[in-house]
């Protein structure tokens, strides 16, 4: 996902939750993306948290390395998160 995409996703919702008048305000549309963007990466967070404590509890090798693998995958969604973010703040 780029900068475009999840604003577009960002302007649907503002439009279908809120009203059609602030979906069509890019600030507030950016602002309402960095909104988001700080919840999904406190989620990953807590899914990478979650993964690592299954990992360390997991009874067999294979069942650590698949908690382990899905916390690498949450750490990588952060990571583009990050990106969409820094792409956002060198806009303004």
């Amino acid at each position: 996902m780029n900068l475009e995409d999840y604003r577009e996703a960002v302007r649907a919702q503002l439009a279908a939750e809120v009203c059609e008048a602030l979906a069509r305000d890019r600030l507030e549309v950016d602002l309402h993306v960095r909104f988001q963007i700080q919840k999904e990466i406190a989620a990953f967070e807590a899914c990478i948290n979650y993964a690592e404590d299954r990992a360390e509890a997991a009874p067999s090798p294979d069942l650590e390395a698949q908690w382990r693998d899905y916390g690498c995958r949450q750490i990588a969604r952060i990571r583009e998160l990050l990106n969409i973010r820094r792409e956002l703040d060198s806009l303004h």
